[in-house]
């Protein structure tokens, strides 16, 4: 009887420690969600609003900055593929409001109407700070359309002038992004744009500010 009670014995204490080797107690992960969650390649589906301010130039004759508004508020619609945890591409398609400005000199007047149209793609870096938040970095290519309308009258005469100017833009950009979850995160991001042919089209820069949303599969 004493023998089985120590081979009973050694089985239970042999048995045991197999099981504690195996099991173990979950803790907490303190990895960010872009890196437990998700397989690479990751693509997203986005939406972003926001305002841009244009900086225009100027000719011997006009400036153009005190015929024409500035401010303008934007949407944009956007895919993109993040290919590493760090490195990622975005497509967008933005367009602008349509925003007037008119100057009354009796018994002169101007009257302009612009809107834009920016179709291009960004290179997307990503940087965590947190467990939940990256620091973003944009650098990119994009293609404008501007609308432009002019209205002018002189001594009762009305004139009317309807034109299209084209420019490509060199992008940069910096903002945050918050991983709400592994399928969707809100972010925010500043823009600046160098227009590469502003001394045939009158505007030099733009510069934005945007508040998005992407849903992440």
């Amino acid at each position: 009887m004493k023998n089985i009670i120590f081979i009973a014995g050694i089985f239970t204490l042999l048995t045991g420690n197999v099981f504690a080797s195996n099991w173990h107690i979950p803790h907490p992960s303190s990895q960010p969600l872009y890196t437990t969650t998700n397989t690479y390649p990751k693509y997203s589906l986005g939406i972003d609003i926001g305002q841009s301010w244009i900086d225009f130039d100027k000719d011997e004759n006009i400036s153009y900055k005190e015929i024409a508004a500035d401010k303008y508020n934007t949407i944009s619609v956007n895919f993109g593929s993040r290919f590493t945890p760090k490195i990622g591409l975005e497509a967008f398609l933005q367009k602008s409001s349509n925003e007037s400005k008119k100057i009354a000199y009796y018994p002169d007047s101007i009257e302009t109407n612009i809107e834009y149209l920016a179709l291009g793609g960004d290179l997307l870096l990503y940087q965590p700070i947190d467990k939940d938040i990256e620091i973003l970095m944009a650098l990119g290519l994009a293609y404008y359309d501007f609308d432009i309308n002019g209205k002018a009258s002189h001594l009762n005469q009305y004139y009317e002038d309807n034109d299209n100017a084209e420019s490509l833009g060199m992008r940069t950009g910096l903002g945050l992004q918050f991983n709400i979850n592994s399928n969707w995160a809100i972010r925010i991001m500043g823009r600046y744009t160098t227009m590469l042919n502003h001394k045939q089209d009158y505007i030099k820069n733009i510069s934005e500010l945007s508040l998005g949303i992407r849903y992440l599969f």
